[in-house]
């Protein structure tokens, strides 16, 4: 937690590349502020643009810190425009209705999810006994579930009163 670690994790996370971002995501959407904030600021330098909805509850809910929300527009301009200096450009107007577009089409099986070479797509998630992050590896199909429950309910959170997305949520509610 301190600064030295902060900074050291940092260059380490960054120096992995493109590996880096799977558990990245898991610590987006389930880490603590302090996890979410480190990940926040390497997923700007290691993801590609079409990852950028991962950051989109980061940095528009009202829930997390201002100083959060503003290192995750800076990434999203970092992925959008590869410089950071457009953060200002994001106000979240549509956010909402994309990650509903997003859990939709991951539902219905219009977005394949790439998996690696064992044919699996690892998932990060908080292992309920050690409250550490641990990888699951799961077929492409309970990939695309897990990501379209994470958007809907992201959707939901920025948008409650959405029905379309309250309607996708249950819907993979009922798939799971």
């Amino acid at each position: 937690n301190s600064g030295v670690d902060r900074e050291q994790a940092f260059v380490a996370l960054t120096r992995m590349g493109e590996p880096a971002v799977a558990p990245l995501i898991g610590f987006l959407f389930q880490g603590d502020e302090s996890q979410k904030l480190l990940a926040t600021q390497v997923f700007g330098w290691v993801a590609s643009k079409h990852d950028s909805p991962y950051l989109y509850a980061v940095a528009f809910s009202d829930e997390n810190e201002p100083g959060l929300r503003d290192a995750a527009k800076q990434s999203l301009s970092r992925l959008q425009y590869k410089d950071s200096k457009f953060a200002g450009r994001f106000d979240g107007f549509g956010a909402a209705a994309e990650l509903r577009t997003l859990a939709e089409r991951l539902l219905k099986g219009d977005v394949k999810l790439e998996a690696e070479d064992d044919g699996l797509i690892p998932v990060w998630v908080r292992d309920p006994d050690s409250s550490s992050f641990v990888e699951k590896r799961v077929s492409p199909h309970s990939a695309a579930i897990f990501r379209a429950e994470q958007f809907a309910r992201q959707a939901i959170a920025l948008s409650p009163t959405d029905k379309r997305a309250q309607s996708v949520l249950l819907n993979v509610m009922l798939t799971r």
